[in-house]
């Protein structure tokens, strides 16, 4: 990463690690938003972005031209991931996405690039799309258990339960504190009629939450 301050580490990991767990130290980025590096201004914006209000844009705006004036002095990764964020910002979420695939193929173990496409899918409607974004870094990445929190959501959003619940269980298995993987295999119980399994189910991880 290309930080001008060496203390933004902790923050920027909070948000890294927050966004793709599910947790809210994802926020505590912001106390170093005045750090002009390219990636925190760029994941500052789309913070912003995730309020999905109407103003969202016009407060992820100034991050994002900070992140742009500083891209030269990124790396390959971040200035794909400033780019992304541009067009998401700019309304052209298809560009967005196409990006966040480039930046699968090319560093699969980015997976907040990979987590943004999947919620730009999802709000597309296309599952197929997040199942196959989320494939093309299975072989970098299979030992982080959120990329298989995300294939389960992917596999069962195109209607494979099996694998859904496969992919759910052995993201539990690498961190039995893994909410999208609880989120999906609550939904592939929900879809299969095992209701007081997955009472059973949710009432064992919710403690998880509060850890």
């Amino acid at each position: 990463m290309s930080l001008d301050d060496p203390a933004s580490l902790g923050p920027l990991n909070d948000f890294v690690e927050g966004f793709i767990a599910s947790e809210s130290r994802a926020v505590n980025l912001f106390q170093v938003q005045r750090d002009p590096s390219p990636l925190v201004q760029a994941y500052c914006a789309a913070l912003h972005m995730f309020a999905e209000t109407g103003d969202a844009p016009a407060h992820a705006l100034p991050f994002l031209q900070r992140a742009q004036a500083a891209a030269g002095r990124g790396t390959v990764r971040e200035q794909r991931f400033i780019a992304a964020v541009a067009a998401w910002v700019g309304g052209d979420v298809p560009r967005a996405i196409a990006l966040h695939e480039e930046q699968a193929r090319e560093f699969p173990r980015d997976l907040v690039s990979l987590k943004l496409a999947h919620y730009h899918l999802f709000n597309r409607g296309d599952s197929p799309g997040m199942l196959r974004i989320g494939l093309l870094a299975l072989a970098a990445a299979g030992d982080v258990p959120y990329l298989h929190g995300m294939l389960a959501f992917a596999w069962e959003q195109c209607h494979f339960p099996e694998q859904a619940e496969a992919s759910a269980r052995h993201a539990m298995r690498l961190r039995h504190k893994e909410p999208w993987a609880h989120h999906a295999l609550a939904h592939v119980m929900l879809t299969q009629g095992r209701l007081a399994e997955g009472h059973a189910f949710l009432q064992e991880v919710s403690p998880t939450g509060r850890a």
